[in-house]
């Protein structure tokens, strides 16, 4: 019973394994840096090689510019409050990541795709003409949203938090999107940004 129970538990523990070293083999820069691996679930922790795990969260950042007085001492504030709740270990990064025009991109490939097809089916000159014209706008929108992504860089400000273990770093990262108010509310980033994020960072011909 207990040998079936571990042979389960194995088999189970192999098939994550090759999860995270199929993650990894995806990007072997990784295999330069303090990571270990990637772990293949919700959180999306990150393995490392000396000490535990760890999560990036990243910050909305603010237009100070544009506050008035009041709104910017409310903020900074509001920063102060925060680390004053969150003493865990954590360390601040600020980055510069390409604009994500990847959702305004893909709607205007479906407007683009209905028009085409309403185009093959259109029988009338003049509604014909305003298709083309539509066709026209919708390709030159694509093409600008795709140069922003390539051109355009977001400066973002990122939070990197460890834990030597999963269930603590759960606690940690818990801790750390609730501590603050609505002011200032750290979001755990998605595995796509994360690993943008890591590959920026290990990654000299990338811009930070």
């Amino acid at each position: 019973m207990l040998r079936s129970e571990k042979k389960r538990t194995e088999k189970k523990q192999s098939r994550k394994d090759k999860k995270m070293t199929k993650l990894m083999e995806n990007y072997p820069w990784a295999e330069l840096t303090p990571l270990k691996n990637i772990q293949a679930d919700r959180h999306g922790y990150l393995g490392l090689k000396e000490y535990g795990y760890m999560q990036i969260l990243e910050v909305q950042g603010k237009d100070l510019d544009s506050l008035s007085n009041a709104e910017v001492k409310r903020t900074l504030e509001n920063f102060l409050y925060w680390l004053s709740v969150f003493n865990d270990d954590v360390t601040f990064y600020t980055t510069k990541l390409p604009t994500d025009t990847s959702q305004q991109i893909s709607y205007l490939e479906n407007v683009l795709q209905t028009v085409r097809m309403e185009i093959k089916d259109c029988r009338n000159q003049r509604r014909l003409a305003q298709l083309r014209d539509r066709e026209r706008l919708l390709q030159n929108s694509i093409q600008i949203e795709k140069q922003i992504q390539e051109e355009l860089y977001n400066v973002e400000f990122l939070l990197f938090v460890f834990a030597k273990t999963k269930n603590k770093l759960d606690e940690v990262v818990r801790r750390a999107t609730t501590s603050g108010n609505q002011d200032f509310v750290p979001q755990v980033v998605t595995l796509k940004k994360k690993i943008q994020i890591l590959r920026q960072f290990n990654n000299m011909n990338d811009k930070v």
